[in-house]
């Protein structure tokens, strides 16, 4: 998802919105045009990851700075690319590097045709394709993790400056990308108290693992 240069081309999906907005249930704890992270795993089973907040080196016609937010489903079919989403969510320079990486491969007047639907073939398989290529790129690029096991097998609210709760929330994180236990880990700014976190942890299903 991203705008156009111009102001009547408002925040939409490029070629075609994902089939099911799985992130809903989450919105009144997010503030999507921030940067905030989610994945989620409801039932064991597949795995969905919405980072948003990604810094665009582009604006507006009136100077407000572009930015994307990325959706992948079943991103537990390529775990090491669903780590590095996580690492972009919570390192500002890796965020930094997929905006840089997603303006390489979506220019502004291709985005800006997508958006008035003036393109022909497939946008849909294109944008797709597009974006895929990017984020293995970036993956590949990035390197290890260098993830730890995670000490906590609860629901935890944890502070995002707090180094060793990033550290706890990369290991909750690739613990859902790789494992079959249910579960949610993100971000949040539109939260701003602990027990705020812990009542919206209670009403997820599985162990939810919140940063503040």
């Amino acid at each position: 998802m991203t705008r156009g240069t111009e102001r009547r081309m408002d925040y939409a999906f490029l070629g075609q919105s994902p089939p099911l907005s799985w992130w809903d249930g989450l919105t009144e704890w997010l503030l999507l045009e921030a940067e905030e992270l989610v994945l989620n795993r409801p039932d064991g089973r597949s795995a969905g990851l919405l980072l948003s907040g990604i810094p665009s080196g582009r604006s507006d016609v009136i100077g407000t700075r572009i930015r994307y937010t990325v959706v992948v489903d079943g991103v537990h079919e390529e775990p090491a690319l669903g780590a590095w989403l996580v690492r972009c969510g919570l390192e500002e320079p890796e965020r930094d590097r997929l905006g840089r990486d997603l303006d390489a491969v979506f220019a502004a007047d291709r985005v800006d045709a997508w958006l008035r639907g003036a393109t022909d073939g497939d946008p849909a398989r294109e944008v797709e394709d597009r974006l895929l290529a990017a984020l293995r790129k970036g993956a590949a690029g990035a390197g290890e993790g260098g993830l730890r096991d995670e000490e906590r097998h609860t629901s935890w609210v944890g502070d995002i400056r707090d180094p060793a709760a990033r550290g706890e929330f990369e290991a909750r994180a690739d613990r859902l990308l790789r494992g079959s236990r249910p579960g949610t880990a993100f971000t949040t700014h539109a939260l701003g108290s602990v027990p705020g976190a812990r009542r919206a942890a209670r009403a997820l299903a599985g162990e939810v693992a919140v940063l503040l």
